[in-house]
C-alpha cells in the first residue's frame, strides 16, 4: 500500500474544523463533555469562548492576515458558530409535544444550555 491508501482518515482536520458545521459540532461535542467533567463550570461561558477561540485560530490557520475587518469577522463567525451550538443543542434536548416520540431521558442528556 502507498498513497492515500496507507493515510488514516480523519474526521476533522484544517479544512473540516473551520466550516460551520465543523466548528458547531466541536463546540457541541466539547462543552458537552467537558459539562460532564467538570460540571461547575459554566458550560454557557465555556461554549461562548470556545466558540470565539475557534474562530480567531482560523485567521492564523487559514492565513489571513491580523487586521481590524478579518479579527471583527472571526468575532462574528464566533458568535454565530455560538448561536447554532446553542440551537442545535436546544432543539436536540427540548422535550416534545404529546403523541411524539420524545427525546431521550434528561439523564443521559448532554444539554448545556439550560
Amino acid at each position: 500500500m502507498s498513497g492515500a491508501a496507507t493515510t488514516l482518515p480523519q474526521w476533522f482536520d484544517s479544512q473540516t474544523l473551520f466550516t460551520a458545521a465543523g466548528s458547531t459540532t466541536v463546540v457541541i461535542t466539547v462543552t458537552a463533555v467537558v459539562q460532564r467533567l467538570l460540571p461547575n463550570l459554566p458550560a454557557r461561558w465555556f461554549a461562548f469562548a470556545l466558540s470565539l477561540l475557534i474562530a480567531l485560530l482560523a485567521i492564523s490557520v487559514q492565513g489571513l492576515s491580523w487586521t481590524w475587518i478579518s479579527v471583527f469577522v472571526a468575532l462574528v463567525n464566533g458568535v454565530m458558530t455560538y448561536a447554532a451550538a446553542v440551537g442545535v443543542n436546544t432543539v436536540a434536548t427540548a422535550a416534545s409535544p404529546s403523541g411524539v416520540a420524545a427525546a431521550p431521558a434528561a439523564a443521559r442528556s448532554y444539554r448545556w444550555w439550560s
